[in-house]
């Protein structure tokens, strides 16, 4: 059969889209159908998830949690002196406020300290006099700056699952903590922050499939020790806007309406985050920081050289947040507000409902997007759903996904280093990517 020329193009079409729902479900294919393929995801996320140790709200096979495997188990790292207890003998870390409750040394002079590309000292003397406080509750150690502003918080009133562990690492620098504490006070929460980030730095590594002895080693030529930054990730955590604005404005000369921001500091080489929160609902303001804190270690990891799709940014971002409470959602908007039908916690069924209905666009279409605001609102529950299913497509696979991603070469567009990494990784394209993510929503995800 001949086909005239003028239709040649249009029947080629056709026949993609007849093709693509058989061809570009792999798994589908090659496990013999849905419900081996069922089997087989639910076989899959066992080897990730400890299930005593979940939610039980999640939906199996659909990855929204996995219980990564780091093979960490906390062991205490600090000596007390025997006679005082609060005192810290062998501290790895500077904090202002364990300085002046006598738990660590005064280290002395920390005038060749840097923070927001300028001395440490001018900024929390910046701090202190905007925000009317004698000791800000700052802190350093092998891996972040942390400023925190926040007030006192009831673990027994805002639970979550990972705090028993949460306590016995705090026990390790307050021995009065127990399993049984149900109040902390804004220098312990200062504490139990920096603990929640380096269990995200943590999940980070092995996401990533490497350590940071091991990227090193590997990539010597990158431009300082800290993710292949120069320096350390700085985070600051204000209570109220007005401080939040100033100091982005004082800072680095920034204004926005947004509630959080996130920036790669051109001098010092290290990524910084600012956000401000009442602090009064912990959960909000845990995944608040998380989100954010996410993209930052994403976009330092290998020294950070250009934007990444918004999507898998985003994606990733929700990914990590979700997996603490899907009661509080965080997201990056320039406008600073965040849409009430975005705020709804059961995201799976909205999602299939959409892939149903046709109301998602191509994953082609938003492939080269670099800006979370130029995403519809609604493809934020999509970007988080994209991700759950590169899990389900073998977390081992995400590594080599992930260091393409960072491969960018001259002159190759998002797009086009997108179907590399794809290709490389998965043996995908984005087109059957996109419809075995489609298939995969239908199968697993729940209808209400």
């Amino acid at each position: 059969m001949t086909i005239p020329g003028r239709h040649r193009f249009h029947f080629l079409i056709w026949l993609a889209a007849w093709l693509i729902p058989w061809s570009g479900t792999p798994l589908l294919r090659a496990q013999g159908g849905r419900a081996a393929m069922k089997k087989m995801l639910l076989e899959r996320e066992a080897r990730y998830c400890d299930y005593r140790r979940e939610r039980k709200d999640l939906t199996r096979g659909a990855f929204e949690v996995l219980r990564f495997p780091t093979g960490w188990t906390f062991q205490p790292r600090y000596k007390h002196d025997p006679k005082r207890k609060s005192r810290i003998l062998n501290p790895d870390y500077y904090c202002t406020l364990c300085v002046a409750e006598g738990r660590i040394p005064d280290p002395g002079n920390r005038s060749s300290v840097r923070l927001a590309q300028r001395k440490e000292e001018d900024v929390l003397r910046w701090i202190r006099e905007e925000l009317k406080i004698r000791k800000p509750a700052y802190l350093e150690d092998d891996s972040f700056k942390i400023f925190l502003d926040l007030p006192a918080m009831s673990t027994k009133r805002y639970p979550n699952r990972f705090l028993r562990e949460e306590l016995e690492q705090l026990h390790d620098v307050f021995p009065k903590i127990s399993k049984k504490t149900t109040g902390l006070n804004p220098h312990q929460r200062l504490h139990l922050y920096r603990i929640r980030a380096h269990r995200l730095l943590r999940d980070f590594w092995w996401l990533a499939g490497t350590t940071e002895e091991e990227l090193r080693a590997r990539y010597p030529h990158m431009a300082g020790p800290y993710m292949g930054m120069k320096n350390k990730q700085e985070i600051f955590v204000f209570r109220k806007r007005k401080h939040f604005n100033r100091f982005l404005q004082w800072s680095i000369g920034v204004r926005t309406e947004a509630e959080g921001f996130c920036w790669h500091h051109h001098i010092d080489r290290a990524m910084m985050m600012v956000m401000f929160d009442s602090g009064e609902r912990d959960p909000s303001t845990q995944n608040f920081f998380l989100h954010r804190l996410m993209h930052n270690l994403v976009d330092a990891y290998r020294t950070y050289q250009y934007k990444l799709p918004a999507w898998i940014q985003m994606g990733i971002a929700h990914w990590v947040e979700r997996r603490e409470t899907p009661r509080a959602n965080a997201f990056c908007f320039s406008e600073g507000t965040t849409p009430e039908k975005m705020l709804e916690t059961r995201w799976l069924p909205k999602v299939r409902k959409m892939v149903l209905k046709g109301d998602v666009p191509p994953l082609a279409q938003f492939a080269g997007v670099t800006e979370y605001g130029e995403l519809p609102l609604s493809y934020h529950m999509v970007t988080y759903s994209l991700f759950s299913y590169l899990m389900s497509l073998g977390p081992e696979k995400f590594p080599v996904f992930l260091n393409i991603l960072k491969e960018k070469r001259k002159g190759e567009s998002l797009q086009s280093l997108q179907l590399r990494a794809f290709k490389k990784a998965y043996g995908l394209d984005l087109i059957r990517f996109d419809q075995g993510w489609r298939e995969w929503v239908k199968l697993i995800y729940p209808s209400v």
